[in-house]
């Protein structure tokens, strides 16, 4: 349940539907060309690492990254593996906000730490929660999104986080 509240608190946008948009267009194989590509073995593999897929507008980058976040999720089903993820949308100005990209990847993090976590490392969720018991907003610098995307993902053992369309 307090878990619950801060994310709620944190104010995210709904961070699924264009995930499950993607999916309905995603094919069968869709990205298993990518998955073999030595550079994306070393990317999943690495950690930190960064992983940057560009091109002109319309060649499938978002239903590429949905199929990474897919390859991603059955991966790691089951696993202390946080994953994150954001669609920022040319004709969505809220999915572009610098405030709500971050918020919303921290509200996928900390919506899936489990309860045991918590209680083994809760000095970030007691912060966040006495801020909120306070009436106080959610976090809007970047320097404390940042560190609150970083705190969260001490939870897992590897955090990856998938933007796509960051230059919208």
């Amino acid at each position: 349940e307090l878990i619950k509240d801060l994310v709620k608190w944190l104010d995210p946008l709904p961070y699924n539907n264009k995930l499950e948009e993607s999916f309905e267009k995603h094919k069968e194989g869709t990205g298993d060309w990518l998955f073999e590509k030595e550079i994306f073995r070393q990317w999943e593999s690495s950690s930190p690492s960064v992983l940057w897929i560009h091109g002109i507008p319309g060649t499938g980058k978002t239903i590429l990254a949905s199929s990474i976040i897919e390859r991603l999720t059955n991966t790691h089903r089951g696993s202390d593996h946080g994953l994150a993820h954001h669609y920022c949308q040319y004709n969505r100005e809220s999915t572009r906000d610098p405030q709500t990209i971050p918020r919303t990847l921290a509200s996928q993090l900390l919506s899936e730490v489990p309860d045991t976590l918590v209680a083994m490392n809760d000095d970030l969720v007691i912060q966040l929660y006495s801020k909120k018991s306070k009436g106080q907003g959610p976090p809007t610098s970047m320097k404390h999104l940042v560190t609150l995307i970083a705190g969260i993902s001490q939870f897992y053992h590897t955090t990856t986080i998938v933007i796509d369309g960051l230059d919208e």
